[in-house]
């Protein structure tokens, strides 16, 4: 099984994607998560973000899910292959959309699940790493939005921190 969460940076993405993961592995299901490869790209990533960081970015998305898949019976990703093309069109990297997303709308079957994390206040924290411009964040969201429109994505949209039992204490 694997389920894939999309949408911006500072959405509660990882937060969720650990909590389901848990409840699963309770009950003796081998669970993994990855998260972080936007993180451990070699080259700038938000506003700052270059073709080779989103192509880079995209490719070890891929690689590393089919690591863990091999590895665990669940997986939960915090980000999926979508992601990165939304970042690109946001920063105008045309061509490299063309170029993967039909490869990414394949990518996109293998899910078992999609969840689309929507931005909402209080989660876009200065942590060295996210981007923290609401602007930028809202940017990334609507275009999310509008690629899941354009070609019918199947996703379970997520506005409220209560759809999917996250509290008041994180």
């Amino acid at each position: 099984m694997k389920i894939g969460i999309m949408g911006t940076h500072g959405t509660g993405k990882t937060t969720m994607a650990k909590q389901m993961a848990e409840t699963l592995r309770a009950t003796g299901i081998r669970t993994g998560v990855l998260t972080g490869v936007a993180r451990s790209c070699p080259w700038p990533i938000n506003r700052a973000g270059t073709e080779d960081a989103q192509r880079w970015i995209y490719h070890t998305h891929m690689i590393r899910e089919l690591e863990y898949s091999r590895i665990f019976e669940a997986v939960y990703c915090d980000r999926t292959v979508l992601d990165s093309l939304v970042y690109s069109r946001v920063l105008g990297f045309e061509d490299l959309v063309e170029d993967y997303l039909p490869a990414a709308l394949r990518w996109l079957a293998t899910y078992d699940a999609l969840f689309w994390m929507r931005p909402r206040g209080g989660w876009l924290v200065d942590d060295g790493v996210r981007d923290t411009d609401e602007e930028f964040q809202r940017r990334v969201d609507r275009e999310f939005g509008c690629l899941i429109d354009m070609h019918n994505i199947p996703v379970t949209e997520i506005k409220d921190d209560m759809e999917w039992g996250r509290d008041d204490d994180g």
